[in-house]
């Protein structure tokens, strides 16, 4: 169906260098423990040397460091990568939109990128009549990615109002890897584990629709 131009699929496919994706958040995540696990061996150092007076320093000096491992550095790490999955899907996606377009010569074209996920989805049930896998976990999944990529880059991962708000925390409920900050800041946390998980559910997806178009 797609002819020579699977090339141009499979490469795309495969440029994302999976393996080297998996090795750079490990790499990072694994400094980040040993950072906290420093952290942690200092303040219990400093807890035995007393002051002048007989006493240890007190916890709240380090405060602010510990927030900045435990939360602050973890998150906007797992923000970054999570958003650069995503893209990669989007833009996944939407080159094999042109990509069916020129190859079955339809007269629709693709629309100007808009909604990226979704109008790819529809572009290709609608107008190249493929089975697009939109019942799998994977990508119910993903449809919640996108709620989740918006409030990252466009709201500090803070949550929206109305039915997004609701969509998000029911999800986020349901995803042990994923939490939201108490009132009233009410933030998208990534936990440990949150890359893995969409990185497996990114990939199921661009799997699935390889397999729908025969590739």
């Amino acid at each position: 169906m797609i002819g020579n131009n699977k090339l141009m699929w499979f490469k795309l496919m495969d440029e994302f260098e999976w393996d080297s994706f998996h090795r750079c958040f490990d790499l990072i995540e694994n400094s980040l423990k040993g950072e906290v696990k420093r952290f942690n061996d200092r303040v219990a150092e400093a807890q035995r040397a007393p002051d002048s007076d007989g006493t240890g320093p007190g916890l709240d000096m380090y405060a602010e460091e510990w927030d900045e491992l435990s939360l602050d550095f973890p998150n906007t790490f797992r923000a970054s990568m999570f958003v650069t999955l995503y893209s990669h899907l989007e833009h996944a996606l939407d080159v094999l939109c042109k990509v069916v377009h020129h190859e079955m010569n339809l007269t629709q074209a693709p629309a100007p990128r808009n909604n990226g996920l979704f109008r790819s989805k529809s572009y290709l049930k609608k107008a190249a009549g493929i089975a697009f896998p939109d019942t799998t976990a994977a990508w119910n999944a993903v449809v919640h990615y996108n709620k989740i990529r918006n409030q990252i880059v466009h709201s500090g991962s803070r949550l929206p109002a109305g039915d997004s708000r609701k969509a998000i925390e029911k999800f986020v409920a349901q995803t042990p890897t994923l939490s939201i900050t108490p009132e009233p800041d009410r933030r998208i946390v990534l936990l440990a584990g949150s890359l893995e998980q969409v990185f497996d559910n990114v990939r199921h997806v661009l799997h699935d629709v390889r397999n729908v178009i025969g590739l």
